[in-house]
């Protein structure tokens, strides 16, 4: 069994017939970066919510899933905590739109 990475890096596991020839330097840099971005937005969010100034807002299309499962959620604890069923939450389907606006989904701009 391989010995563990050093703390706080990541190990990478490969197929055997993986080409040796990648760069895996180059791999782990853009791993670091993305890592250290994401971090940066996830505390910055975290920040933002715990705000007195935060007011949740309704959830977009791309959302459905999520909105879905929290609304099935608050459901059963409603249920759990009154002792009587509330109306079943409709099953979940895929958004029609694949963009959160109609203005988004308009955008040409390419990266």
């Amino acid at each position: 069994m391989p010995a563990p990475p050093p703390s706080g890096r990541a190990a990478w596991l490969v197929d055997k017939d993986a080409d040796g020839d990648v760069n895996a330097d180059a791999i782990s840099w853009m791993w670091d970066v993305t890592t250290v971005q994401d971090k940066k937005i996830t505390e910055d969010n975290a920040d933002g919510i715990m705000s007195r100034a935060y007011r949740p807002g309704p959830y977009t299309p791309l959302e459905s899933q999520t909105s879905f499962f929290v609304q099935t959620y608050l459901s059963e604890l409603r249920s759990l905590i009154t002792g009587t069923r509330g109306v079943s939450v409709s099953q979940w389907s895929a958004p029609k739109e694949l963009f959160a606006s109609p203005k988004a989904a308009s955008c040409n701009t390419r990266l």
